[in-house]
């Protein structure tokens, strides 16, 4: 089954299979039907340039937006944001473009020999020590420092998703397709209900709780306005 050399039959048959698709022919079923490993399916495809998950096919336009946005100083998170693309997508363009980039600007790639690279090491130390004897510290306590807000960042808890208001006033649509069945009154009621409900799926932080709420509560509001004939949208 594994370290045997790979006829030119199998090796057709699992770009036959592969191109074809659908849940009979992954990898793993692949590989147990024609006795071969799964890293020898996922060799053979790669060597033919197939990708099982190709993600975001990134256009020609959206290439040169990509590279334009770049050379403007722009990041990953800004360009994926602003183009609604991954940043896996425009991680890739990024790279291939980088060699145009000024140095110092984003997306650079930057080339340092190890005596450049002990040189900047250096220069990192010098920096400590001017900071422990402006503040009269010393120059492990900065290091110290330096560590704790490193392992603070890396250990920070991601923000959940929220939905925005748009998403959770289609949501009540669907809920209450004709009129609302109570008046405005019992709205803060109606939204801890509805907290209730999300709480049952996911447990949320107390300071993300109380956005989705007042969200939940403005949706409601938007809703009512919409039935009574107040709100255009």
């Amino acid at each position: 089954m594994k370290n045997r050399k790979v006829t030119n039959q199998e090796r057709e048959e699992v770009l036959r299979r592969a191109r074809e698709g659908g849940p009979r022919n992954l990898q793993k079923i692949i590989a147990r039907d024609l006795k071969l490993s799964p890293d020898t399916v996922r060799a053979i495809e790669a060597q033919a340039g197939l990708r099982r998950n190709p993600g975001h096919v990134v256009s020609a336009a959206e290439e040169k937006e990509i590279v334009s946005l770049m050379m403007e100083n722009h990041g990953q998170p800004y360009i994926s944001e602003v183009l609604k693309i991954p940043v896996g997508a425009v991680r890739e363009i990024m790279t291939k473009y980088r060699h145009r980039q000024a140095r110092g600007a984003s997306g650079h790639q930057y080339y340092f020999s190890k005596l450049e690279l002990r040189a900047i090491a250096r220069d990192l130390r010098e920096a400590q020590r001017v900071v422990a004897r402006k503040w009269r510290v010393t120059v492990p306590w900065v290091k110290e420092f330096q560590n704790i807000r490193r392992q603070t960042y890396r250990n920070a808890e991601p923000a959940p998703f929220l939905p925005k208001v748009e998403d959770l006033l289609r949501l009540l649509r669907t809920l209450l397709p004709n009129d609302i069945p109570f008046d405005a009154r019992r709205d803060e009621a109606a939204v801890e209900g509805l907290m209730q409900g999300v709480g049952t799926f996911i447990s949320l932080p107390d300071k993300y709780a109380k956005g989705i709420r007042a969200r939940f509560g403005v949706a409601l509001s938007m809703l009512r306005r919409e039935q009574n004939g107040e709100w255009i949208h």
